[in-house]
């Protein structure tokens, strides 16, 4: 069995089926995107549903933004088929190809405990980070800095970022300011 649904009510695998069935009769979706600059309503010809990263997300052609994009459903609400039918574009392979579809990659260095390894492993896999002396050395490529703050700082004093310089900086700020709330 497998469950899609998540910390909310409205279920993953209810938009997954609204989005199929409009793939299938090649039918526009709508819906309301929340992202860091706030919400914006975007209708879209769907082409692809595939769960990558963690998370599911729709490929598809943005009306709004004359592109290919991708959407995760996390962030889409409020979903419903449109009556407009669309004639499938040819859908370049680049796009197809979910690591392309990401904007400028940045790179960081974190060395984390070795009692953290089981969570490495879950979220990247066996061969994710490299054994040290002094604990468990990752090197990965983020594309939101606030998201890769927040998951080095959910592992507490466990984990401890070596580069870049300005996200360790940052770090050590959040963490000052922690210690002077609490």
């Amino acid at each position: 069995m497998i469950d899609l649904s998540s910390h909310y009510r409205d279920s993953l695998s209810e938009k997954i089926s609204l989005i199929k069935e409009a793939i299938t009769s090649r039918r526009l979706i709508f819906f309301d995107y929340y992202y860091r600059k706030g919400q914006v309503k975007r209708k879209v010809e769907p082409y692809f549903v595939v769960f990558k990263w963690t998370a599911w997300y729709v490929l598809g052609w943005c009306t709004e933004r004359a592109d290919f994009r991708l959407f995760k459903l996390n962030r889409l609400w409020d979903l419903s088929i449109t009556d407009e039918v669309f004639m499938p574009r040819e859908v370049p392979l680049e796009t197809i190809s979910l690591d392309n579809a990401l904007p400028d990659q940045n790179k960081i260095e974190i060395l984390f405990d070795r009692s953290v390894r089981f969570r490495l492993i879950e979220d990247y896999g066996l061969h994710c980070y490299t054994e040290t002396d002094r604990g468990l050395l990752m090197k990965l490529n983020y594309t939101n800095r606030e998201n890769a703050i927040a998951w080095v700082l959910s592992f507490g004093d466990q984990a401890e970022v070596l580069a870049p310089p300005d996200v360790r900086d940052e770090i050590a700020a959040i963490v000052r300011k922690l210690a002077a709330r609490y």
